[in-house]
């Protein structure tokens, strides 16, 4: 659906999308129609001149260092926002060493 303030109604302005992106002038959208990268403008009435968009993307994962950061954040979230500040008693820098020696072994 697309609202303009002007006739105050929303009219559709494509289907079936999903992942849309409005660039950061306002003027341009990139958006994802079954499985497709399309980029169109924001001022037309529809997204059916939408124009195809080639991509071709790798993702390479270093799954040990993808598992300490999840680690180092689960653990500094719960120290930050914790509702016990005293952690119930534990000493939570204990709790660090104890466990962030075992994420090697994390498959």
């Amino acid at each position: 659906q697309k609202f303009t303030l002007e006739s105050k109604e929303a009219k559709e302005f494509t289907t079936g999308a999903g992942g849309i992106s409005i660039s950061a002038d306002g003027k341009k959208m990139l958006l994802n129609q079954q499985g497709t990268w399309k980029i169109t403008s924001t001022n037309g009435p529809s997204a059916a001149d939408a124009k195809n968009v080639k991509t071709d993307l790798r993702v390479y994962l270093n799954r040990e260092e993808e598992w300490l950061q999840i680690f180092n954040e689960a653990w500094r979230y719960e120290r930050d926002f914790f509702y016990d500040p005293n952690m119930h008693g534990r000493d939570w820098d204990e709790v660090y060493r104890r466990y962030a020696r075992l994420v090697p072994y994390i498959k």
